[in-house]
């Protein structure tokens, strides 16, 4: 009989899933708190834990995750379904994920979808304009002024108040609060102003998609903005350090944005393929770029980088989109600096609290070759995350999906 670990809080939720699962034949050891389980099942085999997004979250969970994955955890099922579909999800786990098509099916169609011409990032016309305005700030020749830049902003409302509520936000704000979109735009520069346009621009984006198993739009939005504020935190420590160009900040940042752009391709383009992988990081538990490559051979990385050429984004942020999961540990270019951030600022940000619903359960390990890169110390790590983690949650307030 397979025995199978419930962690869930509530004991009315932890006793139906109980009885469906005993019902259905399963041998269930029932938990209300992740570390009482994380040290019971280190004592004894099982093949499924069924837990809450909240467990998950919290650091008992991770310390739970880290047991399951030590033993060799057939799967990982966050609990936000009915109970009779748990069973079958459990089912699907012990008897091996089903795809709906062949691994060469699905590289086929991959490949016919890095073939495609997507269409182009729309934006509206003032937005559009005010991107094209601060695009590269270190070209002296195509530099506009921050009136122009003002007397465009001031034509969208929305982009309007954004500008003044991140100028007003613990990074930037001065001794007075800011209430006009001039003197917002001066104190944040031009270019966090393109950041923050191309945020806007995903934020659009991801708004409308909608959560299907496994995927949680709001969540995946959260852990875009936490990976590009703690990218941001990272590159104003180590900027002295490695003599960057404090420019480059805001491209940490929208690296931090931009670095999993490919999901949403293959959310909105290869539905089929997204839902199959899905399943795969359930089952396995495996991250979302580890189900991809064992489905077709071809990750969110390829498909993000393939349409950020057609976008048009800068060269550094398609390295970013392109090898945030494969940095090179020797790359000391500025491109290669910003990629290690990011995926420094990726890890971390899952382990803040923000990587579910979009990468699985496992905890990303920071890679210790990229920290040497950084000149990082995991003390120094370690100061950093309760900063982080105060800025994140003061992003997601201005910018909320």
């Amino acid at each position: 009989m397979k025995k199978i670990v419930v962690v869930v809080g509530d004991a009315e939720k932890r006793q139906e899933l109980v009885s469906a699962l005993t019902d259905a034949g399963y041998e269930v050891t029932p938990f209300g708190d992740p570390l009482e389980a994380a040290r019971a099942t280190s004592k004894f085999h099982f093949v499924v834990v069924i837990t809450e997004e909240t467990v998950v979250k919290h650091h008992d969970g991770l310390v739970l995750a880290k047991v399951a994955r030590s033993k060799g955890l057939a799967g990982l099922v966050l609990h936000s379904e009915l109970p009779a579909e748990v069973v079958m999800l459990c089912q699907d786990i012990i008897n091996g994920p089903k795809p709906q098509s062949s691994r060469d099916e699905y590289r086929y169609r991959i490949q016919g979808l890095l073939r495609q011409t997507l269409e182009p990032l729309t934006l509206p016309e003032i937005r559009q304009r005010v991107i094209e305005l601060t695009a590269d700030q270190r070209d002296p020749f195509r530099a506009p002024d921050i009136k122009q830049v003002t007397d465009v902003i001031q034509q969208d409302p929305q982009l309007t108040a954004l500008m003044i509520r991140l100028a007003n936000t613990v990074l930037i704000r001065g001794i007075e609060q800011v209430s006009s979109v001039g003197v917002a735009v001066g104190r944040l520069g031009l270019l966090r102003v393109h950041a923050a346009v191309m945020t806007m621009a995903v934020l659009d984006i991801v708004k409308g998609m909608a959560a299907v198993p496994g995927f949680d739009p709001h969540q995946f939005w959260r852990h875009f903005i936490a990976c590009a504020v703690t990218s941001e935190v990272l590159f104003e420590l180590v900027r002295d350090r490695l003599q960057l160009d404090p420019a480059l900040a805001s491209k940490a940042f929208t690296g931090g944005i931009m670095h999993d752009v490919g999901k949403v391709i293959l959310y909105e383009h290869a539905p089929e393929l997204f839902g199959d992988v899905l399943k795969l990081m359930r089952y396995r538990d495996h991250s979302m770029w580890e189900a991809e490559h064992g489905l077709c051979g071809v990750s969110h990385c390829t498909v993000g980088t393939r349409f950020s050429q057609q976008w048009r984004l800068s060269a550094i942020l398609e390295m970013v989109i392109k090898f945030h999961h494969t940095p090179d540990c020797r790359n000391v270019s500025e491109s290669g600096r910003i990629i290690s951030l990011v995926q420094v600022a990726d890890a971390l940000a899952w382990q803040l609290g923000f990587g579910v619903g979009g990468d699985g359960l496992t905890v990303p390990a920071l890679n210790a070759d990229i920290l040497r890169l950084l000149d990082l110390k995991n003390e120094e790590i370690e100061a950093l995350k309760p900063v982080a983690l105060e800025r994140i949650h003061e992003m997601l307030a201005v910018i909320p999906l």
